[in-house]
C-alpha cells in the first residue's frame, strides 16, 4: 500500500472518530440539556400546583371570613346563640351547602360550641356528625386557637383517610373593629370535585396520593426534611415530583402530582 493511501486512510478513520465523538458528546449533552428542560418544566407545574392548593386554603378562609365579619353573626353569637329564627334562616344545612361547608361549629368568647352543623359529603343530608367532627372532638386544641382574636387555616387527615380543608376565624363585626364575640370554625373536604377545580386552574391531571402511598414513600426525603418539593433524581430524572400536604403538627397527611 502506497504512502498517500496509508495517509487517506488515516485522515478518514480520524475523521470518523471525530464525527463519532462529536455525535456522542451531542447526544449527551443535548440529553442533559433535555433532562435539565424538563426538570424545570416539571418544576414549574408543582409550583402552580402548590399555589392551586393554597388558594383553596385562601379560599375556606374568605368564605368564612364572610360569615365571620357580620355584624348579624355577632350580635347572635353574643346573645348566646338564642335566635331561632336566626338559625333556621342562616345557621342552616341548606344555607351550607351552597357555599360547600360541610362542617361548621359556631364558638363562643371561651371556645366552647354553641352550635355545629355537620353534613355528609357523599349524600350531602345532615348528620349528627361526620368524620371531621369526630376528629375535631380529639384535636380542638390543636385546631381552634384559645386567642379568639386570632385566625388558623389549613389541612387534618381524618380517621377514614379524608383529608379536609378547615378556616377559623372571629366573630366580629363587618369592620372587623368591635371585639371578637366568639370563633366559627368552617370544614370541607379534598374532594374529587376539587381536585378537579384544582386540575382545571392548573391545566394538567391531579392526583392525590395518601402518606401511605408508595409513591409518596418513596418520594419523603431522609430524615422527612421540610422541603416544599420532593424530587427523586437519582431513581427517575424525568419524574415530576409531589407537592406535600401537611397538618398543622407538621406531618405528611398526602401528596399531590
Amino acid at each position: 500500500m502506497r504512502l498517500t493511501t496509508k495517509i487517506t486512510l488515516l485522515q478518514v478513520a480520524a475523521i470518523a472518530v471525530i464525527v463519532a465523538t462529536v455525535s456522542t458528546l451531542g447526544y449527551f449533552f443535548g440529553l442533559k440539556e433535555y433532562t435539565r428542560l424538563e426538570l424545570a418544566e416539571h418544576q414549574r407545574d408543582l409550583k402552580r400546583l402548590e399555589f392551586a392548593l393554597d388558594q383553596q386554603r385562601q379560599n375556606i378562609v374568605t368564605i368564612t371570613s364572610d360569615w365571620a365579619f357580620w355584624d348579624e353573626m355577632l350580635a347572635f353569637v353574643a346573645g348566646g346563640a338564642r335566635d331561632e329564627q336566626f338559625v333556621a334562616s342562616t345557621v342552616s344545612a341548606s344555607s351550607l351547602l351552597t357555599i360547600n361547608i360541610y362542617s361548621a361549629v359556631w364558638f363562643d368568647s371561651v371556645s366552647h360550641p354553641l352550635i355545629a352543623v355537620n353534613l355528609d359529603p357523599d349524600s350531602r343530608a345532615e348528620v349528627k356528625a361526620n368524620s371531621f367532627s369526630i376528629y375535631l372532638d380529639g384535636h380542638r386544641q390543636q385546631l381552634v386557637p384559645s386567642d379568639i382574636s386570632r385566625t388558623a387555616s389549613g389541612f387534618v387527615r381524618t380517621g377514614d383517610g379524608q383529608i379536609w380543608l378547615y378556616a377559623v376565624l372571629p366573630i366580629t363585626d363587618s369592620k372587623q373593629s368591635a371585639p371578637a364575640a366568639g370563633q366559627l370554625l368552617f370544614a370541607r373536604p379534598l374532594d374529587d370535585s376539587l381536585l378537579e377545580t384544582i386540575s382545571q386552574s392548573v391545566q394538567i391531571p391531579v392526583e392525590l396520593f395518601p402518606p401511605e402511598h408508595p409513591e409518596l414513600q418513596s418520594s419523603l426525603p431522609s430524615g422527612d426534611l421540610d422541603p416544599r418539593y420532593a424530587f427523586c433524581l437519582e431513581q427517575d430524572p424525568l419524574r415530576h415530583g409531589l407537592v406535600f400536604i401537611r397538618d398543622p403538627g407538621n406531618q405528611v397527611i398526602g401528596g399531590l402530582r
